[in-house]
């Protein structure tokens, strides 16, 4: 999508997050933990009852869409043998998402505008000034590169389907980073 841009993201991650968008059909049962520990990953449950799977260089979580009032309670996936920390705003990263090839397979990931209002959204509700900063970076980037490649409109569309609110979140955060002044 940005082959005619300088986008090279330099904020790294050492996760990776997996979106369960509904429960799977029952018809579908593996476990996901076994599998992984054989990849030589191990299972850590916090206190709070989620799941992140990990090894050295890299740590794996399962997440949910929350809607409705807050319930912080894990979502358990008993035919996986996982359960996914619900969050709010996935429905942005769940509803809007491209297909891209990467190293001989096909991938399915969040829309890059889409995944950019999400950070915003979320940036100043985190309360780790590193993760505000690393959430603006990371939209920043993005956004940038988007920008770069001349569909606007693309940006405008994503913008319009927030609730007033979450525009409202869009707005402040941009108004704290002067190199996507005028994006909207």
């Amino acid at each position: 999508m940005f082959k005619a841009t300088d986008y090279h993201p330099v904020v790294r991650t050492t996760d990776i997050d997996f979106l369960i968008p509904k429960l799977p059909p029952k018809t579908v049962s593996v476990d996901i933990p076994a599998l992984m520990e054989e990849l030589g990953f191990h299972n850590d449950y916090s206190s709070d009852g989620w799941l992140t799977l990990h090894k050295p260089e890299l740590h794996v979580e399962f997440l949910w869409p929350r809607m409705g009032p807050k319930d912080d309670k894990p979502i358990e996936i008993k035919d996986w043998g996982i359960n996914a920390r619900p969050l709010r705003h996935m429905w942005l990263l769940r509803d809007h998402q491209i297909a891209v090839l990467y190293k001989g397979m096909t991938l399915t990931v969040p829309h890059p505008v889409a995944y950019s209002f999400h950070k915003l959204i979320i940036a100043d509700r985190r309360t780790k000034p590193e993760k505000q900063a690393k959430d603006r970076a990371q939209a920043e980037e993005v956004l940038l590169a988007f920008r770069e490649t001349g569909d606007r409109k693309m940006i405008h569309e994503f913008f319009d389907k927030l609730s007033k609110k979450d525009k409202s979140s869009v707005e402040m955060t941009l108004a704290k980073m002067p190199l996507l002044d005028g994006l909207l």
